[in-house]
C-alpha cells in the first residue's frame, strides 16, 4: 500500500514538473495536432490529466497556449482550403476561356469558308 502511494506521489510530482515546462506543453500540443484521430484522443486525455494537476496559473497558461495553437492551425487550414478553392476556380476559368476561344475560332473558320469563293461548294446543274 505504501509503495503504491509512493509511486503515485512520485508520478504526480513528475507530471507536475513536466506540465509546468512550456516547451513540454508545446511539444505535447504538437504531438496532439500531428497524431491520427485515435491517437489524438489518447494524447488529449493525457494533456487534460497534466493540466488538471497544474496550479491555476500554469493551467490557464497551458489552456491559452492550446487555444492559440488550435486557432492558428484552424486559420492556416482555412487559408489553405481557400487557396485550393481559388486555384480550382482559376483552372475552371482557364478551361472556359480556352473553350470559348476554340469555339470562336471554329465559328470564324466556318464563316470564312462559307463566304469565300474558293471554299464554296459549286451548285449542280440540274433539272429543276
Amino acid at each position: 500500500m505504501k509503495k503504491t502511494l509512493l509511486t503515485l506521489a512520485l508520478l504526480g510530482g513528475l507530471t507536475l514538473s513536466f506540465a509546468e515546462d512550456p516547451a513540454t506543453i508545446d511539444k505535447q500540443i504538437t504531438e496532439i495536432q500531428n497524431a491520427p484521430a485515435q491517437e489524438r484522443v489518447r494524447l488529449m486525455n493525457q494533456f487534460k490529466l497534466r493540466v488538471a494537476n497544474m496550479n491555476n496559473e500554469d493551467r490557464q497558461a497551458a489552456i491559452t497556449q492550446l487555444q492559440q495553437r488550435m486557432r492558428t492551425n484552424t486559420a492556416e487550414g482555412v487559408n489553405a482550403e481557400q487557396e485550393m478553392q481559388m486555384q480550382q476556380s482559376q483552372e475552371m476559368l482557364k478551361i472556359q476561356n480556352m473553350n470559348q476561344h476554340r469555339i470562336g475560332n471554329q465559328f470564324r473558320q466556318q464563316n470564312q469558308s462559307s463566304s469565300s469563293p474558293a471554299g464554296s461548294v459549286p451548285k449542280m446543274m440540274g433539272g429543276r
